[in-house]
């Protein structure tokens, strides 16, 4: 965490890290505001607008709602000045709301970027780059890639049955969205 009693500014790679371990894998909001610059601004692929301090904290709990064992773990990274990329691997198991989907149960895994930008030793920038397409794979939305029309027919109807019957057996939990 930067320490402001100091000159020196903290190194760009644990910071990164460190947001990461608070907010991905640990909640902790209260921890990682100090990380993040006044101004900072966020950007990922599943949301339309930038977003700031808030909008990210909101991404993640939609993340966490989803998949309430959401982990993230950097497996590479790469530094150069004020910037860094970490590769990530992403888990965890489907049960809650997730992308308008109710819960499957089933465990996922991706893998995504992170890029950030530092000033004054805190993130003044994130780029979040992943693939949903992989996680829906997971969970059974997407048709084999070999089906031919009839099968993707098939897979649709299929899958629109289970999603209906998934919504009313957790609707009747009492959980909601």
């Amino acid at each position: 965490m930067p320490d402001p009693t100091s000159d020196a500014e903290p190194d760009p790679l644990a910071v990164a890290r460190e947001l990461v371990d608070r907010l991905w894998n640990h909640a902790d909001e209260r921890a990682v505001a100090p990380l993040l610059e006044p101004g900072f601004v966020g950007r990922s692929p599943n949301w339309t607008e930038s977003l700031d301090r808030d909008g990210l904290f909101r991404l993640v709990r939609a993340w966490r709602t989803g998949l309430p064992d959401l982990g993230l773990r950097v497996e590479d990274a790469v530094v150069q000045g004020q910037r860094v990329c970490l590769r990530t691997v992403v888990t965890g198991t489907h049960r809650g709301w997730l992308l308008g989907l109710p819960p499957t149960g089933l465990f996922c895994r991706a893998t995504e970027s992170l890029w950030l930008r530092f000033e004054h030793g805190r993130v003044a920038e994130l780029w979040r780059q992943s693939c949903p397409l992989t996680v829906l794979d997971q969970l059974g939305l997407l048709p084999p890639e070999d089906a031919g029309p009839a099968r993707r027919l098939g897979h649709a109807l299929r899958t629109a049955g289970r999603l209906a019957a998934l919504s009313v057996r957790f609707s009747r939990s009492g959980a909601s969205r």
